[in-house]
């Protein structure tokens, strides 16, 4: 899917696998127009980042260098905790917490539905 303004939000897979293009050449070009000024600015925003972040960046080819492996604790210490880490924690504890009420509940639903089933069979042999 496109998902971009001038793509637009259109699928342009090719379902038969053939080498035949579902889109014109116009559209082709337009795609790989796009392409060209995502791969664009995400390299100039790459550039910005490793630029902004030179020093640290030093740190840790210097921490590599002494340890050959590093690990996430390594990375903290020089860069910081990532400041959406909590807002993950917290978010998958919510979903930790309604899939747990989801199943408690279908259990509930079913020993409710099993003892009914129970309920009726035993009545209906009397």
């Amino acid at each position: 899917y496109g998902l971009n303004e001038k793509v637009g939000n259109v699928s342009y897979y090719n379902m038969d696998n053939s080498f035949n293009k579902p889109y014109s050449e116009k559209t082709a070009s337009l795609i790989d127009d796009e392409i060209k000024n995502l791969i664009d600015q995400q390299y100039q925003r790459a550039v910005k980042l490793l630029a902004e972040n030179k020093d640290k960046l030093e740190l840790l080819a210097n921490k590599l260098l002494e340890k050959e492996v590093i690990f996430k604790e390594d990375l903290e210490l020089v860069f910081g905790k990532r400041p959406f880490d909590e807002a993950v924690v917290v978010e998958e504890k919510k979903v930790e917490t309604i899939a747990a009420e989801v199943v408690e509940e279908t259990i509930e639903t079913e020993v409710k539905t099993d003892e009914t089933i129970v309920t009726d069979t035993d009545n209906s042999e009397e």
